[in-house]
């Protein structure tokens, strides 16, 4: 992939910040430096809606134990990324705010302090944390995770290790009118998060990225997707076309018998409120050349501002330990803001099914990497997804048709 030039000016810039990141001395018991006075304000920004209510009151609970005052920014609204530049260009920039991995991190790397002594980060699981060229700069705020959800009564003992278990299953649930996975319109339900595990199954990944998009790999000469596309045709050719079927019918189909599985994730659950099921449901992988993991990534994580003064910064990183060390912090990650936590030191009890699954799926390192945050800008929407609709719409389309036709959109959206 193509890094981003950095500027004289921007280098200057993070090397000031990196030296305002120092603030703990690792010879100190506590691993801290004296404490924040209590006349300092410390900023938080961040990009979920659904949670200011609560991170308002954490803030205030904060304040109230430490002295230190916390102000939540408001509501970011759709531009969140632009929001935040401006603030941070006009060195107006929150304490603390979020950034998620590919554009935002390339973007804003140089803003972010170097988190990797932190002392809770041990607790962080396997490859959750954010990373740019192998420095940690973020803590994740959650995980989300994804694959075949299941409903058990349909599936019964049946287990799916392989491409031919796959296939006999499918065509004997379709015999029945059953589809066994059922994708939907939207452009990542249909295909972007279907097409990223053969990309996070390579051995490495970023590596085979930089080789597509310089046109040195092809997606229909790799072994993993030309298995994968094999599958897809058996999607097609027993559950049909998922364009016309939004993501509110999928959910519909799941839960009235009409699909044994649905290919999403633990957000899903909401979905399923209106209706009472009579079944278990799980969340299985999507076996592709056996795998047994299903796809997790962290939609966003915590970092610091390297702009503020150091007495600024340390008191930022003091809120961040208290929100993942403390009880009450635990409490409003899990119980508040409902996040299914990435830290092993977080227990979580009082959560719906799928997302029990997630955690325990992260807490045993049974996990593939969202790698779609690494894609070219806009590659599902703008390019790939016209191919799988024609893909769906023309049941002649053999499979390797299918990757031949990504590879040439791949071209395509990385020119």
């Amino acid at each position: 992939m193509k890094k981003r030039a950095i500027s004289f000016l921007l280098a200057a810039a993070l090397t000031l910040g990196l030296i305002g990141c120092s603030g703990r001395e690792s010879g100190s018991d506590s691993g801290k430096t004296d404490s924040p006075s209590k006349d300092l304000t410390i900023s938080i920004f961040q990009s979920k809606n659904s949670i200011i209510d609560q991170l308002e009151d954490m803030a205030e609970e904060y304040t109230e134990l430490t002295g230190i005052k916390v102000e939540v920014l408001g509501a970011p609204g759709e531009n969140y990324l632009d929001n935040l530049r401006g603030k941070l260009t006009g060195k107006q920039g929150p304490t603390i705010f979020t950034v998620s991995e590919g554009t935002q991190l390339d973007i804003l790397h140089s803003y972010l302090c170097d988190l990797s002594k932190e002392p809770y980060v041990s607790e962080i699981a396997e490859g959750m944390g954010l990373e740019y060229e192998g420095t940690l700069l973020g803590i994740p705020q959650a995980v989300e995770g994804y694959g075949m959800v299941c409903n058990d009564d349909l599936f019964g003992d049946t287990e799916l290790k392989d491409f031919d278990s796959f296939q006999a299953f499918a065509e004997e649930l379709s015999a029945k009118d059953i589809s066994l996975v059922e994708l939907s319109d939207n452009s990542y339900f249909m295909l972007g998060h279907i097409l990223n595990t053969p990309f996070a199954m390579q051995e490495d990944y970023r590596a085979y990225l930089e080789k597509l998009n310089a046109g040195e790999v092809k997606m229909s000469e790799t072994p993993e997707f030309i298995e994968w596309a094999k599958f897809m045709e058996v999607i097609r050719d027993t559950s049909g076309n998922p364009m016309g079927i939004t993501y509110d019918d999928q959910a519909a189909d799941f839960m009235t018998g009409k699909a044994a599985s649905i290919h999403q994730g633990n957000w899903v659950w909401l979905q399923f409120a209106d209706y009472e099921a009579d079944f278990d449901i799980s969340l299985r992988p999507f076996p592709l050349m056996g795998n047994e993991k299903i796809c997790v990534g962290i939609p966003n994580a915590w970092v610091v501002n390297n702009q503020k003064s150091e007495e600024e910064i340390e008191a930022g990183k003091d809120f961040l330990e208290w929100m993942f060390t403390s009880e009450r912090g635990q409490h409003y990650i899990t119980e508040e803001f409902k996040f299914i936590p990435a830290m092993k030191n977080i227990e979580v009890a009082d959560i719906d099914p799928l997302s029990m699954a997630v955690h325990e799926y992260v807490m045993e390192e049974n996990t593939l990497p969202w790698t779609y945050n690494i894609w070219p800008e806009g590659m599902v929407t703008n390019q790939l997804a016209a191919v799988a609709q024609k893909f769906f719409s023309d049941t002649s389309m053999t499979g390797s048709e299918f990757l031949e036709e990504l590879d040439k959109a791949w071209s395509a959206g990385v020119k």
